[in-house]
């Protein structure tokens, strides 16, 4: 693994390879594509995941508020129509008044979150830990409803979804470092089935038209049938595999730490092509797809020295390409023809997605690991520092 170096970052090598994978005090202070796999109310895939919003107001980058929490925040916060959830290094869960950055409610649960963003159920806030604990949380009040022990470290987001349109019940996915995926009854804890595939993950899974996808560390992508826990289909890619896969209309989307891209048919697992070796960086962030059948799917998408490049899938060619102010471990937002990204250098641009002429930019003066969430004019991020913001 010499594909990232203490150059990048002031900590160690294992921490490196999870991002390719209590107190409080408060300071004063996307064109949504059709079919698209996108997020339930407040889902985000990943702390790298590419959160899509269709809503017409655009962030300018100007401070709304702010918060100072105990430990870092290397995780997206998940929002609903009231409050945004936002989870720390530290084991703690808050939540805020999302408009007005007030305290709703906190439970710390004095278990590490290492990168895990927490998801949202009908009713609860989902939580996944380093000790290998899946927490649900009243989304009202905080307080823990069940826990559920999957006997391993989690760097990987939940995922939460219906099992039909008939069945209103949800089931909450997980997936373990030691390489299992467990499906459990989101109302209940209790575990419906489990699938072991053998090798780490911490890509996390992500569910649509009744499969959950997924990718392993040896490069190993899944389909997995949502009701059984039983493969549909595999297909290897070059490289590991860290951050959770695209689904745009019937294409499923993977990413390599060695710089491949794949597009596969998600019914059948063939390929419908593959990039090897496009970017000569790492790719540690999910790609964003757009899709455009006269002139070829465009797709976004950074490398870890901070390249961002919006490159057209039919040709293999750039549309254009932007060097950013620093490495890029949390992917780009995509909202209403503006590209967001956050930098290492704690930086955050705003690009014009067609041209990628830069729009505005400002710094939080800390390193960024965690994902941008962007919603209803406000775009919300944590720092290392453990401030989390919300411009607008």
């Amino acid at each position: 693994m010499s594909f990232l170096t203490q150059k990048h970052f002031p900590f160690s090598l294992m921490s490196l390879l999870l991002l390719l994978a209590s107190s409080l005090s408060i300071e004063p202070q996307a064109v949504a594509r059709k079919k698209e796999a996108p997020p339930s109310l407040g889902q985000v895939y990943q702390f790298r995941s590419a959160y899509v919003d269709d809503d017409k107001q655009k962030p300018k980058g100007t401070l709304a508020w702010q918060v100072k929490l105990l430990g870092k925040v290397q995780s997206a916060a998940a929002i609903d129509n009231r409050s945004v959830y936002v989870a720390t290094s530290t084991g703690s869960v808050f939540a805020f008044h999302k408009q007005k950055g007030v305290l709703q409610w906190q439970q710390a649960l004095a278990d590490p979150i290492d990168h895990a963003s927490p998801a949202l159920s009908d009713k609860h806030v989902i939580v996944a830990s380093t000790s290998g604990k899946v927490y649900a949380l009243n989304r009202g009040n905080g307080k823990k409803l069940w826990t559920f022990d999957a006997q391993s470290k989690m760097v990987a987001t939940p995922f939460v979804a219906q099992l039909n349109k008939q069945d209103k019940a949800e089931t909450v996915y997980v997936a373990t470092r030691a390489g299992k995926i467990y499906a459990l009854d989101a109302e209940s804890g209790e575990q419906k089935w489990a699938y072991d595939t053998d090798n780490m993950l911490d890509a996390s899974p992500v569910v649509f038209d009744g499969k959950l996808f997924i990718a392993d560390y040896r490069g190993r992508c899944y389909a997995i049938d949502i009701e059984t826990g039983k493969p549909l289909w595999f297909y290897t890619i070059d490289g590991p595999v860290v951050v959770p896969p695209v689904v745009v209309e019937d294409t499923v989307y993977f990413t390599t730490t060695n710089g491949a891209l794949a597009a596969l048919d998600i019914d059948t697992g063939e390929k419908r092509w593959r990039h090897m070796g496009l970017y000569s960086h790492p790719l540690i962030v999910p790609p964003i797809i757009m899709k455009d059948e006269k002139q070829g799917d465009r797709i976004y998408i950074a490398d870890l020295e901070g390249t961002l490049s919006c490159v057209n899938a039919k040709s293999q060619t750039n549309l254009w390409q932007r060097q950013l102010s620093g490495v890029v471990v949390s992917a780009p937002v995509l909202s209403n023809g503006v590209l967001y990204v956050a930098m290492g250098d704690g930086q955050i641009w705003a690009l014009n997605a067609l041209t990628g002429v830069e729009l505005w930019k400002t710094r939080v003066a800390s390193m960024i690991e965690s994902g941008l969430l962007v919603n209803h004019g406000y775009l919300y991020v944590g720092a290392n520092s453990g401030r989390f913001y919300a411009l607008k």
